[in-house]
């Protein structure tokens, strides 16, 4: 997230202290003032303090960067940076049928957002989804939208980065009953993800593993 610098004018310090004056000088000078001729003592004492009120601002701008700094180390939307680029998987169901899917994941323009776009094919049949991340920096905590397909109606939850290891958590309603699905991933290693699906459909007592597999990252 880039964010522009701050411009600072050294001639806009030295006009704003210009305009101080002195009204004592200190005793033993005499010798100095009669050296400079007039006019040269007051023009060195704005000087000093221009310099002075310089460094004063310069200080606080460095400072101020590296409160920033510190925030962006900080900035949980930084977490989701481990998806960046593109991946390909491969997995299987618990009652036997297998997926492979291909993935792609980017920041938004404005770098707030993570948008995944992923096609799926399973049982000759391909269908294309899109994720979109999001982080509350005040919370420190993030969220995702799911549309499954074209036209879907929208899954959305709660997504908890712990380490390496990101862990979704979302429920939907069918005939009558309250389903929990839970998935996760687990980055190995920068270029290796290793997910599994899990369903509850008794408030998260117990849970069945419905799909599991790996993705490799092939590029970006």
């Amino acid at each position: 997230m880039s964010r522009s610098g701050a411009r600072f004018a050294p001639e806009r310090v030295n006009a704003g202290f210009s305009g101080i004056k002195t009204s004592k000088v200190a005793e033993g000078d005499d010798s100095q003032i009669l050296a400079r001729g007039p006019g040269e003592t007051k023009m060195n004492c704005s000087r000093k303090f221009a310099v002075t009120g310089l460094a004063v601002i310069m200080a606080i701008i460095t400072l101020s960067v590296m409160a920033q700094e510190d925030v962006k180390a900080g900035d949980p939307t930084k977490k989701l940076g481990s998806f960046l680029g593109k991946w390909q998987s491969e997995g299987t169901f618990t009652d036997g049928p297998k997926a492979t899917s291909t993935l792609e994941c980017r920041w938004s323009p404005l770098n707030d957002f993570l948008i995944c776009e992923q096609a799926v094919t399973m049982a000759g049949n391909e269908t294309h989804q899109l994720t979109i991340y999001s982080c509350n920096r005040e919370e420190n905590a993030c969220s995702f939208m799911t549309l499954a397909s074209p036209g879907a109606k929208p899954a959305s939850g709660a997504v908890a980065i712990n380490g390496n290891v990101w862990t979704y958590s979302l429920s939907f309603e069918g005939n009558g009953k309250t389903t929990q699905i839970r998935t996760t991933n687990e980055f190995t290693n920068p270029r290796t993800e290793v997910f599994k699906v899990e369903s509850s459909g008794d408030g998260g007592s117990t849970w069945k593993t419905v799909l599991q597999g790996t993705a490799r990252k092939t590029g970006g």
